[in-house]
């Protein structure tokens, strides 16, 4: 009967430390699987090359100095799909003509979203025109495989602002 006890014994520890085992392999590839998750995660968004605020700040600076060209070439190539360009440097020009010259800004809140497809960066700002004051939103965004920056849109909102952004 001894001999059976220990026989069982020696099975009973050999089922345990094997169920142990398990679990320890369990946890190591569950951890192997989350690591492998975070590390194609970060691989895939690409570091930016610019400060999206210095993209802000360069973009507002071509219109402060009525240069709307250069700001209209800071736009995603997307925003011309449906709308051309000049559109958009004539809306530059028609804010101005009705608000006065750019003075200068300030960005009240900055908001940033990761998407599906890269990152979103949302500017509210406060702009101080010659003629008034407007609310303004700027919005920059960062594809997946890209570095860069593009304006995907931009809205000025002021009091009896008859200028309309194109759409």
């Amino acid at each position: 009967m001894s001999a059976e006890l220990t026989f069982f014994s020696g099975c009973r520890i050999m089922v345990i430390n094997l169920i142990e085992s398990v679990i320890v392999i369990k946890k190591i590839l569950v951890g192997l699987a989350i690591s492998i998750a975070c590390v194609t995660l970060f691989a895939c968004e690409q570091p930016l090359k610019v400060d999206p605020k210095a993209v802000t700040s360069d973009y507002y600076t071509s219109l402060k100095n009525k240069d709307f060209e250069a700001a209209s070439l800071m736009f995603d190539d997307g925003m011309f799909r449906s709308v051309p360009r000049q559109a958009w440097v004539e809306f530059f020009g028609n804010v101005q003509s009705e608000l006065g010259a750019l003075k200068g800004i300030r960005v009240k809140n900055v908001e940033t979203n990761t998407v599906r497809t890269g990152r979103i960066f949302i500017f509210d700002v406060a702009a101080q025109y010659e003629n008034g004051n407007s609310a303004e939103t700027l919005i920059l965004f960062q594809s997946l495989s890209a570095t860069d920056l593009g304006v995907i849109a931009y809205e000025v909102k002021a009091k009896d602002l008859k200028a309309k952004a194109p759409h």
